[in-house]
């Protein structure tokens, strides 16, 4: 009796463990592709991989390992973490479309820096510190930003980008919502391939010699009428036939970070806000707000971000500055 029953306990903790070795083998090879970039010798497979470029190392440890590959004036990096005791490559791989690789408990951020025009750009944790960047030879003549992120599994959250000023304090982060990146004005008369109109940026429009250098600054007047109000419940009418539009949409991007979530591989973004202010067209006299921050909901769950739309009864210099200057519908884009 005691054998069959010791067989029985035999059995049910073999197939456990054959249970928890195929998840292990699921979870650690599987899902991130790892044995299909699987390697032995991480400088020998991208010198492979680089047929007549050039392989410059960029920086190594017990655990990871970042090249850079110049090839036909463009330079790629290369990045292997180990596991198991096995190399693989994290990037490039179809499942690793940003250059940011988990290896062990520690992440590396090796991909482009959001503030590219800034020279000393810093990563702020959610507790307020900072870490500085390791700059990379990248073997073409320039330096690429290695940003490591110690036990990261213990600290989740927004970890932001953030430029350093010559006096070494932090630069304050962009706020303009409405007019911190580009406007374009565009107008067609039913056919929508036939728009005409402009898009320039903010410097742009301020720059020009007559009354459109006032377009942002009434942009701003508009959209700051929407405080306070209630969006629309209802979804915007659309008809089959297309009719007449005269739109301003605005761009802008502010603030970036990397987000690092329980369960959800990390990535990088920056906030994205968009105002459509419809002053003819199928939906006059509204305001469309699309909304870009994985802070409030994340990108696995709202990747499109937040809308929401606005009636609004257009500012008359607005108007007339838009009709003024577009109501003879000059062919084509200024782009």
């Amino acid at each position: 009796m005691n054998s069959i029953r010791n067989r029985h306990y035999t059995i049910f903790f073999s197939i456990a463990l054959m249970l928890i070795l195929l998840r292990i083998f699921q979870y650690g090879f599987l899902e991130t592709d790892f044995l299909k970039n699987a390697t032995f010798n991480p400088q020998n497979a991208v010198q492979k991989a680089a047929g007549t470029g050039s392989v410059t190392e960029g920086y190594k440890t017990d655990g990871f390992e970042l090249y850079f590959v110049e090839k036909d004036g463009k330079t790629t990096p290369y990045a292997y973490f180990r596991k198991f005791g096995i190399w693989s490559r994290s990037y490039p791989a179809d499942h690793n479309t940003q250059g940011i690789t988990e290896a062990g408990s520690t992440l590396y951020y090796y991909w482009e820096v959001p503030l590219n025009s800034a020279e000393h750009v810093v990563l702020v944790t959610p507790d307020g510190d900072l870490i500085e960047p390791v700059l990379l030879d990248n073997g073409a003549g320039g330096t690429l930003p290695l940003y490591i992120v110690p036990d990261y599994k213990d600290h989740m959250g927004h970890y932001r980008f953030a430029a350093v000023g010559g006096d070494g304090a932090l630069l304050p982060e962009r706020a303009d919502t409405v007019t911190g990146g580009k406007i374009t004005v565009y107008r067609h008369e039913g056919d929508p391939a036939n728009a005409s109109g402009e898009s320039l940026t903010v410097e742009e429009w301020e720059s020009l010699p007559d009354e459109r250098r006032e377009l942002p600054a009434l942009l701003r007047e508009a959209a700051s009428l929407l405080e306070g109000q209630t969006p629309l419940s209802q979804p915007l009418y659309v008809r089959e036939e297309t009719v007449p539009e005269t739109v301003v949409q605005t761009v802008s991007n502010l603030e970036s970070y990397l987000t690092l979530e329980k369960g959800n591989r990390p990535y990088a973004w920056t906030v994205r806000v968009q105002y459509r202010f419809e002053l003819e067209g199928q939906n006059p006299n509204t305001v469309m707000v699309n909304r870009i921050d994985y802070r409030n909901a994340s990108l696995y769950d709202k990747p499109e971000g937040e809308n929401a739309v606005y009636a609004l009864d257009m500012p008359k210099e607005l108007k007339q500055l838009i009709e003024g200057h577009y109501g003879s519908r000059p062919n084509g884009v200024n782009e």
